[in-house]
């Protein structure tokens, strides 16, 4: 019914945001990270040396960030006290750092987590088909990760529905 501006600096240009429920919400800047408990009428700056594409607030003090292109994913319960992170997500074998770039993820519940985004094709054992949609999943807050290129696809996964449903719609 009413919109209040938010207590931060004109110049900040906020790359995502989401609250678990009314008053306990996250937005991230780059390697700024802003906190809230209180319904956004006060937030805490939180820098870190991290590059944070996509964000995730569970409520009680726990978020999670991940970082552009390969992760890692970090994850706090202590509302960034301390953190632990994750390997970054690409197959070292098949699929060498810069080769698959997963720019954004959707949160589901749990340790459930989609990243979706590209994969460029360039292998000697591939045909190059230029750039094709990927998708990465974890079910154990990113210690393991599952990849399914998308082979029809051309060009990057650039959405994605969000996992709270057994059918997951993305386009590109």
């Amino acid at each position: 019914k009413t919109w209040v501006r938010p207590p931060w600096p004109d110049t900040l240009q906020v790359g995502d945001f989401h609250f678990s429920d009314a008053m306990n919400g996250i937005f991230v800047v780059h390697s700024l990270i802003y906190t809230t408990t209180d319904g956004g009428a006060h937030w805490t700056r939180n820098q870190l040396s991290l590059d944070a594409e996509t964000c995730h607030s569970y409520g009680n003090g726990k978020f999670r960030l991940w970082g552009w292109g390969n992760g890692p994913l970090y994850t706090t319960t202590d509302n960034w006290s301390t953190f632990d992170t994750t390997e970054p997500c690409f197959d070292s074998v098949y699929d060498p750092p810069n080769k698959t770039t997963y720019g954004l993820c959707n949160f589901g519940q749990g340790d459930t987590i989609i990243c979706y985004g590209v994969h460029s094709s360039t292998h000697y054992w591939e045909p190059n088909i230029g750039e094709r949609g990927s998708l990465a999943r974890t079910t154990n807050g990113g210690r393991t990760w599952t990849r399914f290129p998308i082979a029809d696809s051309v060009g990057p996964m650039l959405s994605m529905t969000g996992l709270d449903h057994d059918t997951i719609f993305a386009s590109g």
